[in-house]
């Protein structure tokens, strides 16, 4: 096997960090040597290493040589870093698909299959919008091993999650996620091993109904209490994500950058959309901003970098949920007894007024062909489109929500 070594000029020794363990080899040794000590010191350590492990040793140096092309360094913006990142993460899948379809590599295992699936979806999506898949699938590897599957083991896995939705273990909406992922799976499984009719069968033992959920929304004197009871840079907040539709992860990541305080501008693509790569299939939003928003921002004195941060000067939204924003919110809706409603409420909020635009009594106003806008999701029909992939949503969009909520 051939792994990216290191070399020490101060020792004269190739070295290798693997699974928190430091590998050296002999003093004085070439490369290939190096390459056989590291094997031996693996297989030592580790056990064999099978092909699939292999794929992803070679996979992850390959990605990282590829991030280091792409000019990756500290200045660089953020954007810049989860996009090339992104690149690291397909080009991996794509190198764990290649090593799948090695005709040495035979499928013996449900978990190897599911491996195989995974990977094919990471390279056409990225590794975040698999991570839900990932979790999905494990419910059926821990309960299920053979890649045969018989009609007993299918319903016993269907009635434990009708049983997880039941008892409050889960919610029906994740329950029907992991059925729909596990008939995904299966669907294209199919054809490599032999899976049953049943699994697809549409019939009301082999699904799990979602009940309708009512609209959730701030009402103007829900977002007073809470404007009123913030400090000062929490109220910005709150009134940048009613008035652009933005996350907690858009408001992490806002940037002087996207601002043009002369013209009262925010431009902006929602994160979500950055971390996909495909710039030239999602629109780049122009937002007008309120006054209050405008004052506060043209009092601050930084004018680089991120415009919202924690006190060491990171971002407030990091990865594994470590999210300073909620937890500001949840004091703040402590205080003023709010328990039922969250951050992504307000985005919620915005688009519900839209929504009912077209009931004011003057029967002229329908703004609701511009929710998508709002949301900066790609919409669908909205020919103010211009060149360069940016729309300009209505100043009378954003002031409607604002008068509407008085706020």
């Amino acid at each position: 096997m051939a792994v990216k070594l290191g070399f020490e000029k101060s020792t004269k020794r190739w070295v290798k960090m693997t699974k928190g363990q430091r590998f050296y080899s002999t003093v004085g040794v070439g490369v290939r040597q190096a390459q056989t000590e590291y094997n031996v010191w693996f297989n030592s350590k580790f056990g064999a290493i099978n092909e699939f492990e292999q794929a992803c040793e070679q996979a992850s140096s390959v990605a990282d040589n590829l991030l280091s092309t792409l000019g990756v360094t500290q200045k660089a913006k953020p954007t810049d870093i989860h996009q090339s990142l992104n690149r690291k993460t397909k080009l991996k899948s794509l190198i764990e698909v290649a090593a799948f379809k090695n005709p040495k590599v035979e499928v013996d295992s449900l978990e190897k299959l599911t491996k195989e699936f995974l990977a094919l979806k990471t390279a056409k999506l990225n590794h975040d919008s698999t991570v839900p898949l990932r979790s999905h699938l494990k419910f059926l590897t821990d309960r299920h091993t053979s890649l045969e599957l018989t009609v007993s083991q299918w319903e016993a896995m269907v009635s434990e999650l009708h049983t997880m939705k039941k008892n409050g273990v889960r919610s029906g909406k994740y329950c029907n996620s992991i059925l729909n992922t596990m008939k995904a799976f299966y669907e294209w499984a199919k054809s490599r091993i032999k899976v049953p009719d049943f699994v697809f069968a549409d019939t009301a033992d082999n699904r799990i109904t979602i009940p309708k959920t009512r609209a959730v929304y701030f009402s103007p004197e829900e977002l007073k209490a809470l404007l009123d009871a913030a400090d000062p840079e929490m109220k910005i907040i709150l009134l940048l994500m009613l008035n652009c539709g933005m996350t907690q992860v858009d408001i992490s990541e806002l940037t002087w950058e996207m601002i043009n305080l002369e013209a009262g501008t925010l431009t902006r693509m929602r994160t979500k959309h950055e971390h996909r790569g495909e710039h030239e299939k999602v629109l780049t939003v122009v937002y007008s901003l309120w006054s209050d928003i405008l004052t506060y921002l043209k009092r601050m004195k930084e004018q680089k970098g991120l415009i919202f941060t924690r006190l060491d000067g990171s971002a407030l939204v990091q990865e594994k949920r470590n999210d300073q924003l909620a937890k500001r919110y949840q004091v703040l809706a402590s205080k003023v007894g709010q328990k039922e409603k969250t951050l992504k409420h307000l985005r919620k909020t915005g688009t519900t007024v839209l929504g009912s635009s077209y009931k004011d009594s003057d029967g002229k106003v329908d703004f609701r062909s511009w929710r998508e806008v709002y949301l900066a999701n790609t919409p669908k029909e909205v020919t103010d489109v211009n060149y360069d992939g940016t729309t300009d949503l209505p100043k009378g969009v954003t002031d409607y929500i604002k008068k509407r909520l008085e706020v």
